[in-house]
């Protein structure tokens, strides 16, 4: 670990035994940012997969998804800002690998998002799970590095090496604001149609976000409803596509009766052949 990095990867004396915790300089950059973009690189392909074999409609441009990409593509400004600033410094100075190695997986990381934006949108995918966890994963990274960066350079118990500490500062600053940028803009779908253009029966799970999903937050319309008053016939949403019975009939059909089809046959073969024994 001391090739790569210059402080050691956890220091129990740093972040435990004091009244005053912070993380060493090397799980901040390794443990609590490279651990979110081996999550999104592990989960990523798969999600990327199943969205170029989906069929949709295209999702129209909206702030919300120019504003993903646009918060996405100043991170990778800032990384390859970093990037730069760490190659100044290495003809100066020892720089070890994660100081820039960091940077460089944030930037190749974020590009990796900003294609798979752009292919849900195309694919008419309004939400992704992946970047959602990744967001809110690196989003807490950041804020265990913005913590630390706060303590040492405000806190007169630790040692502020200026020249370098202002830049590295800025930079977690950045990383920091952008990611929680990122996080909220997650926090919400896109909309296929406008809000005018929305079917009255239509089921809120269908527009849900990925965080909306997962809490049930979609529900909460229907359950005050039924707190309300008592519910009834119309008062229901209409089923998605996927779970009405003549598509799920379609599809279980598509490859029963094949199979129901050659089993018959069998049967009718075997028939015939005891037949003819038997005559």
């Amino acid at each position: 670990m001391d090739q790569i990095c210059s402080t050691e990867f956890w220091n129990w004396n740093l972040t435990w035994s004091t009244t005053t915790p912070i993380f060493t300089s090397c799980f901040t950059k390794i443990g609590l940012i490279w651990a979110p973009i081996a999550f999104f690189w592990i989960f990523a392909p798969a999600e990327i997969y199943y969205m170029i074999w989906k069929k949709g409609i295209k999702v129209p441009w909206s702030n919300l998804n120019i504003s993903k990409l646009v918060v996405a593509f100043l991170l990778m400004v800032v990384s390859l800002v970093e990037i730069i600033y760490q190659m100044v410094r290495f003809t100066k100075t020892d720089v070890r690998p994660v100081e820039y190695y960091t940077p460089f997986l944030i930037l190749v990381t974020m590009a990796a998002v900003v294609a798979m934006l752009i292919i849900q949108r195309r694919k008419g995918k309004i939400t992704s799970g992946v970047i959602f966890l990744f967001s809110f994963f690196f989003c807490l990274g950041t804020a265990g590095g913005y913590y630390t960066a706060l303590q040492k350079t405000f806190n007169e118990n630790f040692i502020y090496d200026k020249d370098y500490e202002t830049f590295q500062f800025s930079v977690i600053v950045l990383y920091f604001a952008l990611s929680f940028m990122l996080l909220i803009l997650n926090c919400f779908a896109d909309m296929r149609l406008k809000s005018s253009q929305i079917p009255k029966r239509q089921s809120p799970e269908e527009r849900a976000s990925f965080l909306s999903m997962l809490t049930f937050w979609w529900f909460n319309p229907m359950a005050v409803l039924g707190y309300k008053k008592p519910l009834a016939g119309d008062d229901m949403w209409e089923l998605k596509d996927e779970n009405k019975s003549e598509i799920l009939q379609a599809q279980f059909n598509k490859y029963w009766l094949p199979v129901a089809k050659k089993i018959n046959s069998h049967q009718n073969k075997s028939e015939s052949l005891l037949l003819k024994k038997t005559l």
